[in-house]
């Protein structure tokens, strides 16, 4: 009987255990769902921040490119702070479950795992349209920064051109006759 009361107890302490490890990993889906979420919606703002600056790399729309830029790291360093928590939360699901990469998780009775697959394959694909916009905007930016390194060059070349022939003279005090012979 003392055995049959041993083995009750550790049955009831592995069935502890085992609802302890869901609740984790229930907690942690949970909490990597919502940092996902906030980090799409912040991807979607860099993205539109993103096609802003598209149409603002011009001469004219220098200033207003340094103040999206300014959003954009705002948004980034927003999106790092959610990144460290949903690393965090990542490390203790990949311990509680005992796998090192998020798509070795194919037990769809796990609650939420669906979801938080689909968030991050919408991130994953937002960022991709963010890094090739990017791209685009980087190399708008080296033709325009090449465009007013030319003007610079002519300027400069003008400015040298007209100090060598145009230089002023300097106007010496005027010279009056005088008749002496009066």
């Amino acid at each position: 009987m003392d055995s049959y009361c041993f083995r009750g107890l550790k049955f009831h302490r592995d069935v502890i255990d085992v609802r302890k490890e869901l609740y984790m990993v229930d907690i942690c889906i949970r909490k990597m769902i919502e940092l996902s979420s906030k980090k799409y919606s912040l991807l979607q703002d860099m993205l539109e921040l993103t096609r802003a600056q598209s149409g603002t790399i011009t001469e004219d729309g220098i200033e207003n490119l340094q103040k999206l830029i300014a959003e954009k790291q705002t948004k980034i360093e927003e999106i790092d702070k959610l990144d460290e928590e949903f690393t965090s939360c990542f490390q203790q699901l990949k311990q509680e479950l005992k796998v090192e990469r998020l798509e070795e998780i194919n037990n769809a009775s796990i609650p939420g795992i669906k979801e938080l697959k689909d968030t991050v394959g919408r991130i994953m694909e937002l960022l991709e349209e963010i890094r090739k916009l990017e791209s685009r905007n980087i190399e708008n930016a080296e033709k325009l920064m090449d465009g007013l390194s030319t003007q610079i060059k002519k300027l400069n070349q003008g400015k040298t051109i007209n100090a060598a022939y145009g230089k002023n003279v300097v106007a010496a005090p005027p010279s009056f006759f005088v008749d002496s012979r009066k």
